[in-house]
């Protein structure tokens, strides 16, 4: 790879300034070759001793916006489908994505904090690289007062793409609901460790792959939608 310059990125922890790389081309499969992406060097060591794998990298919103991304989770399959391709029908509920800082996306869930109590209506960034279900971010813990509402609280450690270690809390919530679709008893982190503390975060908090992995998904950026077909 050859690197122009750096770029910062926003992680969990803190901001890293790390090398620049244009013009690659990347083979996903037999078929399918992604060109002119960007690449960013990162260390990720921490990751692959966490997952006890070794991970070459991680794969950004580019597949994402040059693709409908099927996730079809039962039998361990990613499809990539051209975004032009209008026969497609994608399986499963259709929801709106909502645009956030730095490409991110997300989705808007009705929270139940505790039983018998009016849904909250609130919007999780969705973070595939997340292994709880859900995460509330600092504000949205105070605003919601969720260190006296949730049950079961206690001491959490985590790491995001950088290996800078976050102190906070977990706990869980009463329900969160997706329009038809809703699970109880939710496990959350809720972050208090002021080296998650972001000013210009758009999201109320990220929603994980614990929660994402009890669906099938399809992507499709270019019509500003995702669809979640519930896992038997």
């Amino acid at each position: 790879l050859s690197f122009e310059n750096t770029i910062n990125i926003g992680t969990s922890g803190k901001t890293i300034a790390s090398p620049l790389s244009r013009g690659n081309s990347i083979e996903v499969g037999e078929s399918t070759t992604m060109r002119d992406i960007e690449m960013v060097a990162m260390d990720l060591s921490h990751l692959s001793d966490y997952f006890k794998l070794p991970l070459a990298g991680v794969i950004g919103s580019d597949l994402l916006n040059q693709y409908i991304v099927q996730v079809d989770i039962d039998i361990h399959i990613l499809r990539l489908y051209a975004n032009e391709n209008s026969n497609l029908s994608p399986k499963g509920n259709p929801y709106k994505i909502i645009g956030l800082e730095s490409g991110h996306i997300g989705i808007r869930l009705n929270v139940h904090l505790k039983k018998n109590t009016d849904p909250i209506p609130l919007v999780f960034k969705i973070d595939t690289a997340a292994d709880n279900y859900l995460t509330f971010h600092n504000t949205s813990v105070e605003e919601l007062n969720l260190i006296e509402i949730a049950k079961k609280v206690r001491g959490q450690q985590g790491f995001g793409a950088d290996a800078t270690i976050a102190h906070n809390l977990r706990g869980k919530i009463h329900k969160v609901a997706f329009d038809l679709l809703s699970k109880k008893n939710v496990p959350i982190v809720m972050e208090i460790d002021p080296i998650n503390r972001r000013s210009k975060r758009l999201a109320h908090g990220l929603i994980g792959q614990a929660l994402l992995n009890e669906f099938n998904i399809t992507y499709d950026l270019s019509r500003g939608l995702i669809y979640l077909e519930k896992r038997a």
